[in-house]
Protein backbone atom coordinates (compact mmCIF):
# COMPACT_ATOMS: atom_id res chain seq x y z
CA UNK A 1 0.00 0.00 0.00
CA UNK A 2 2.47 2.34 1.00
CA UNK A 3 4.34 2.21 -2.70
CA UNK A 4 1.09 3.05 -4.41
CA UNK A 5 0.65 6.28 -2.43
CA UNK A 6 4.31 7.10 -3.03
CA UNK A 7 3.80 6.71 -6.46
CA UNK A 8 0.56 8.52 -6.35
CA UNK A 9 2.41 11.31 -4.18
CA UNK A 10 4.93 11.39 -7.18
CA UNK A 11 2.90 12.02 -9.82
CA UNK A 12 2.57 15.53 -9.16
CA UNK A 13 4.95 17.55 -10.70
CA UNK A 14 5.78 20.20 -7.74
CA UNK A 15 5.55 18.37 -3.97
CA UNK A 16 4.55 21.96 -2.87
CA UNK A 17 1.08 21.91 -4.68
CA UNK A 18 0.51 18.31 -4.33
CA UNK A 19 -2.30 17.64 -1.31
CA UNK A 20 -1.14 15.80 2.09
CA UNK A 21 -0.68 12.80 2.69
CA UNK A 22 -3.61 12.06 4.47
CA UNK A 23 -5.88 13.29 2.06
CA UNK A 24 -4.06 11.16 -0.56
CA UNK A 25 -4.32 8.05 2.08
CA UNK A 26 -8.38 9.17 1.88
CA UNK A 27 -8.40 9.22 -1.82
CA UNK A 28 -6.66 5.70 -1.91
CA UNK A 29 -9.13 4.49 0.78
CA UNK A 30 -12.27 5.52 -1.12
CA UNK A 31 -10.92 4.12 -4.59
CA UNK A 32 -9.90 0.91 -2.90
CA UNK A 33 -13.61 0.78 -2.12
CA UNK A 34 -14.53 1.54 -6.26
CA UNK A 35 -15.62 4.94 -5.01
CA UNK A 36 -14.28 6.16 -8.43
CA UNK A 37 -14.88 10.22 -7.89
CA UNK A 38 -13.05 12.09 -5.33
CA UNK A 39 -16.17 14.97 -5.40
CA UNK A 40 -18.33 15.01 -2.09
CA UNK A 41 -21.48 13.01 -2.77
CA UNK A 42 -24.66 14.47 -3.07
CA UNK A 43 -26.93 13.87 0.07
CA UNK A 44 -23.96 13.65 2.31
CA UNK A 45 -25.08 14.91 6.05
CA UNK A 46 -28.46 15.07 8.01
CA UNK A 47 -30.32 16.87 5.29
CA UNK A 48 -32.40 20.34 6.31
CA UNK A 49 -36.11 19.58 7.42
CA UNK A 50 -36.90 21.76 10.04
CA UNK A 51 -36.80 24.58 8.02
CA UNK A 52 -39.32 24.06 5.41
CA UNK A 53 -42.29 26.16 3.78
CA UNK A 54 -44.61 23.92 5.95
CA UNK A 55 -42.86 25.30 9.56
CA UNK A 56 -42.28 28.64 8.45
CA UNK A 57 -46.39 29.28 7.71
CA UNK A 58 -46.91 27.56 10.82
CA UNK A 59 -44.17 29.84 12.37
CA UNK A 60 -46.02 33.12 10.67
CA UNK A 61 -49.06 31.67 12.12
CA UNK A 62 -48.28 31.61 15.69
CA UNK A 63 -46.72 34.84 15.72
CA UNK A 64 -49.45 36.26 14.42
CA UNK A 65 -51.84 34.78 17.00
CA UNK A 66 -48.93 36.03 19.63
CA UNK A 67 -46.95 38.67 19.00
CA UNK A 68 -45.21 37.61 22.59
CA UNK A 69 -44.43 33.71 21.29
CA UNK A 70 -40.92 33.41 22.75
CA UNK A 71 -38.53 30.95 20.70
CA UNK A 72 -39.36 28.80 22.91
CA UNK A 73 -42.67 28.35 22.88
CA UNK A 74 -42.48 27.74 19.04
CA UNK A 75 -39.96 25.02 19.17
CA UNK A 76 -42.36 23.03 22.01
CA UNK A 77 -45.56 23.74 19.71
CA UNK A 78 -43.66 22.53 16.19
CA UNK A 79 -41.12 20.38 17.85
CA UNK A 80 -38.19 21.81 15.75
CA UNK A 81 -34.41 23.19 16.77
CA UNK A 82 -33.79 26.44 18.27
CA UNK A 83 -31.46 27.38 15.31
CA UNK A 84 -34.29 26.69 12.55
CA UNK A 85 -36.49 28.53 14.65
CA UNK A 86 -34.03 31.50 14.63
CA UNK A 87 -33.63 30.64 10.45
CA UNK A 88 -37.22 31.02 10.38
CA UNK A 89 -37.95 33.91 12.58
CA UNK A 90 -34.91 36.25 11.30
CA UNK A 91 -33.95 35.03 7.71
CA UNK A 92 -37.48 34.05 6.44
CA UNK A 93 -39.96 35.84 7.83
CA UNK A 94 -37.55 39.31 8.58
CA UNK A 95 -39.04 39.94 12.00
CA UNK A 96 -37.04 41.14 15.20
CA UNK A 97 -38.00 41.00 18.90
CA UNK A 98 -38.68 44.52 20.13
CA UNK A 99 -39.78 45.15 23.52
CA UNK A 100 -40.66 40.87 23.94
CA UNK A 101 -42.68 41.03 20.86
CA UNK A 102 -42.01 39.98 17.17
CA UNK A 103 -42.50 43.21 14.84
CA UNK A 104 -41.72 43.48 11.34
CA UNK A 105 -39.19 45.44 10.42
CA UNK A 106 -41.49 47.53 8.43
CA UNK A 107 -45.20 47.82 8.72
CA UNK A 108 -48.18 48.01 6.26
CA UNK A 109 -50.24 50.90 6.17
CA UNK A 110 -52.94 48.45 7.54
CA UNK A 111 -50.80 47.79 10.67
CA UNK A 112 -50.01 51.49 11.27
CA UNK A 113 -53.54 52.35 10.95
CA UNK A 114 -54.44 49.88 13.25
CA UNK A 115 -51.92 50.98 15.69
CA UNK A 116 -52.70 54.46 15.47
CA UNK A 117 -56.46 53.61 16.08
CA UNK A 118 -55.50 51.56 19.16
CA UNK A 119 -53.72 54.64 20.67
CA UNK A 120 -56.58 56.84 19.84
CA UNK A 121 -59.18 54.98 21.40
CA UNK A 122 -56.56 54.68 24.23
CA UNK A 123 -56.43 58.18 24.88
CA UNK A 124 -59.79 58.93 24.92
CA UNK A 125 -60.55 55.77 27.38
CA UNK A 126 -57.64 57.82 30.09
CA UNK A 127 -59.23 61.27 29.53
CA UNK A 128 -63.02 59.98 29.75
CA UNK A 129 -62.30 57.99 33.44
CA UNK A 130 -59.28 59.37 35.19
CA UNK A 131 -60.69 58.49 38.32
CA UNK A 132 -61.39 55.07 37.01
CA UNK A 133 -59.32 51.90 37.96
CA UNK A 134 -56.40 50.05 35.32
CA UNK A 135 -59.26 46.41 35.83
CA UNK A 136 -62.19 48.67 34.68
CA UNK A 137 -60.59 50.39 31.79
CA UNK A 138 -59.49 46.76 30.54
CA UNK A 139 -63.26 45.16 31.20
CA UNK A 140 -64.44 48.33 28.78
CA UNK A 141 -61.85 47.68 26.06
CA UNK A 142 -62.40 45.55 22.95
CA UNK A 143 -58.76 44.38 22.74
CA UNK A 144 -57.54 40.86 24.04
CA UNK A 145 -54.17 41.35 25.27
CA UNK A 146 -51.77 37.81 24.61
CA UNK A 147 -51.13 35.45 27.76
CA UNK A 148 -48.20 33.60 28.41
CA UNK A 149 -48.41 29.62 27.87
CA UNK A 150 -46.56 27.85 30.60
CA UNK A 151 -44.63 24.93 29.29
CA UNK A 152 -43.71 21.86 31.06
CA UNK A 153 -40.74 22.71 33.38
CA UNK A 154 -37.76 20.51 34.12
CA UNK A 155 -38.17 18.34 37.58
CA UNK A 156 -34.88 18.12 38.66
CA UNK A 157 -33.94 16.06 42.07
CA UNK A 158 -31.61 16.57 43.68
CA UNK A 159 -29.99 14.02 46.72
CA UNK A 160 -27.62 14.82 49.44
CA UNK A 161 -26.01 12.24 51.60
CA UNK A 162 -24.84 12.83 54.83
CA UNK A 163 -20.96 12.85 55.49
CA UNK A 164 -19.77 10.87 58.26
CA UNK A 165 -17.53 12.27 60.38
CA UNK A 166 -14.20 10.98 60.94
CA UNK A 167 -13.44 9.06 64.07
CA UNK A 168 -10.34 10.14 65.80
Amino acid sequence: MNNKIISIYSLFKFQEQAPSLATIYLWFKEFERERLSIKQQKGAGRPPTAVTEENIVDVKEIIENDNQASHAIIEHQLRIGSSAVRTIIHDHLHLKKVVSRFVPHQLSEFRKAERVKICHENLNLSNMGATKSFPKLLQETKHTFPFFMCLPAKKVVYGFTKMRKRQP
